[in-house]
């Protein structure tokens, strides 16, 4: 097992991929590995049911990132937190019992004295009540990704506002994925401490992890808006999936004369109301010559499917055939009002993917520096 008398960097998170092609965490995983990559020794804490992940260990992605998996609940893990709560609220109760193993383990007993910075991801549970319970005094960077916010958002007024006054005790400066995120967040009556941080902090996105080979290159980091930082780990291990495989295919046709073939349309998102899927499709088949992929699962995809028989639905796939997809489309279709950041927006603009989107979150800032991204009311 690994030792380490001092960690320059903590990444205290409730979600992060146990493989190439989990998408859980993976914008936490890109934010620790840019970190190890400029020379820093980081340690990132995420809960793990899995007991083979429950130690200390180097990261495969480099030297310098270490991992360690806390016991956890079924609360975390695919679907998400929030999905899990939604189908089984009660294993809320099991969040403590992950926290106190955390608390008691020799790795979290160190990371009080023994951290150059602490990073928690998401408001709900990072901060609370993980990091409020692990770590007291210390000053902490919170980083809000946006599920947080509108959990915090669903709740009654006065929980949020106990919540709040508790993470409002630590002394933490505040990051934001995007403009719209701290928008909401300072509409809330909130400790005045904390509308203090909420106005001072950085609005910053998460790094993007590109981990596909393609048959051109991608933009370079000059060309990319924002000037976000690309982390190419270049691996492929599920080409030998045939819906890789047609992705694939369809990426090399995507080098030809547009006017010989059949454009392709993709939809990614969760299928429920408010991501808009059905308002999405229906923009995509006005198009002539087209094909429509919709890739995720959700309450919505029986009707969906009933309503749209010559629509592709290719179910929830993993990050790396998300990302085969994005790469392979003529244009990425999304019609929710509800985004701050939204990665499958940044992800297809970054593969040269061209993207038309309902007006949402920061997109308006993005458009200004992407001329392949079109908003639409």
């Amino acid at each position: 097992m690994p030792q380490s008398s001092h960690w320059d960097e903590v990444h205290l998170t409730s979600s992060y991929p146990i493989g190439p092609g989990d998408a859980s965490g993976h914008f936490v995983q890109a934010e620790a590995l840019a970190s190890a990559q400029r020379g820093n020794k980081v340690l990132v804490l995420a809960p793990f049911r899995d007991k083979k992940y429950l130690n200390l260990r180097v990261s495969d992605e480099h030297s310098n990132l270490f991992l360690y998996g806390f016991s956890s609940s079924q609360l975390f893990g695919s679907p998400g937190l929030l999905a899990n709560l939604r189908r089984r609220p009660w294993l809320i109760f099991g969040l403590f019992g992950s926290l106190a193993r955390l608390r008691r383990s020799p790795v979290g007993k160190r990371t009080n004295g023994q951290t150059g910075k602490l990073f928690c991801h998401w408001l709900i549970p990072g901060a609370f009540p993980l990091l409020v319970s692990l770590v007291r005094g210390k000053k902490t960077a919170i980083v809000c990704h946006g599920s947080d916010i509108a959990l915090l958002q669903r709740m009654p007024r006065q929980l949020r506002w106990i919540i709040l006054k508790v993470i409002s005790r630590s002394a933490c400066e505040f990051r934001f994925v995007s403009e719209e995120l701290r928008a909401i967040a300072l509409r809330w009556s909130a400790p005045v401490s904390l509308i203090n941080s909420w106005q001072a902090a950085e609005i910053k996105p998460s790094p993007l992890i590109v981990p596909i080979f393609l048959p051109s290159a991608p933009r370079s980091e000059q060309q990319h808006f924002a000037g976000e930082r690309l982390i190419d780990l270049a691996q492929a291990s599920c080409l030998h999936d045939s819906s890789v495989s047609l992705a694939v295919r369809r990426l090399f046709l995507k080098q030809g004369p547009k006017q010989k073939r059949t454009r392709l349309l993709v939809v990614v998102a969760r299928l429920i109301k408010n991501k808009r899927v059905d308002t999405a499709i229906r923009a995509a088949l006005l198009i002539a010559r087209t094909e429509v992929v919709v890739i995720g699962e959700g309450p919505q995809l029986k009707v969906l499917q009933k309503d749209y028989p010559d629509v592709h639905f290719v179910g929830q796939l993993n990050r790396e055939m998300t990302l085969y997809w994005l790469a392979a489309a003529d244009v990425l279709i999304s019609a929710s009002r509800r985004e701050g950041a939204p990665t499958a927006i940044r992800e297809a603009l970054y593969l040269s993917t061209s993207v038309v989107a309902t007006q949402a979150g920061d997109l308006r800032n993005w458009q200004k520096h992407e001329p392949d991204l079109l908003l639409v009311n």
